[in-house]
Order: C-alpha cells, then structure tokens, then sequence
C-alpha cells in the first residue's frame, strides 16, 4: 500500500480536485469560519486514520478506497496552506467535470 506523503497536485477523487476543495474553504476564512477551524474539517484525526487503517487492514477489498480518501484529505491540507502562504488572488483552477458518476459515486449515490 503506497503511503500517503507523496501526492501529485492534480490529485483528485471522483471529479473533485484537492485544490478545488481547498479554494472552497479558503474562500470560506473570515466570513464563516477562521483558517483553526477549516483546519479541523479537512484533517482526519490521528484516532479516526488510526481505525480506518486497521479497517483497510482487516478488509482489504476497501483498503484502496480508504487510501484514496486519506491521500485526498492530506492533498486538500497541503493546498490549503499553499493558498494561505500564497493568496488566492489569480490561481488558475481547474475545471471540475459534471460529466458521468465514477463507479465509487455510483455505489454511494444509490445508498
């Protein structure tokens, strides 16, 4: 299983990118929330990782999808404090398809 530090920009889980997210909460900082608390909503508690790791363990028919949410987490932090550091004025986002439902979102859509 591929660990989690190593995740490419373009990162993206179904048709949502890391950066998009993170753009959407970065817009939300004052007005909604302060950046402590969009901090919390996009971190995975340290206990929580530590149970769904040993979920993905026991069951590894999940296990590429528990990485997958995991890595997308970690990727939407590292925009967020990117646009922190960086400003958000100008960035160039990318586009989001509203194409078909990936299989994952089909399944969860029909629950």
């Amino acid at each position: 299983m591929e660990k989690i530090g190593e995740v490419p920009a373009s990162f993206a889980l179904g048709r949502q990118s890391a950066l998009t997210e993170a753009y959407g909460l970065y817009r939300m900082i004052h007005a909604e929330c302060t950046v402590g608390e969009l901090r919390e909503l996009i971190a995975v508690p340290p206990h929580i990782e530590r149970v769904l790791r040993a979920y993905a363990k026991a069951h590894i028919e999940d296990a590429h999808w528990i990485e997958a949410c995991l890595k997308f987490r970690k990727a939407v932090a590292e925009e967020f404090e990117r646009l922190l550091c960086a400003g958000a004025e100008g960035i160039d986002l990318p586009e989001v398809d509203d194409g078909e439902l990936d299989p994952a979102e089909q399944g969860s859509a029909a629950a």
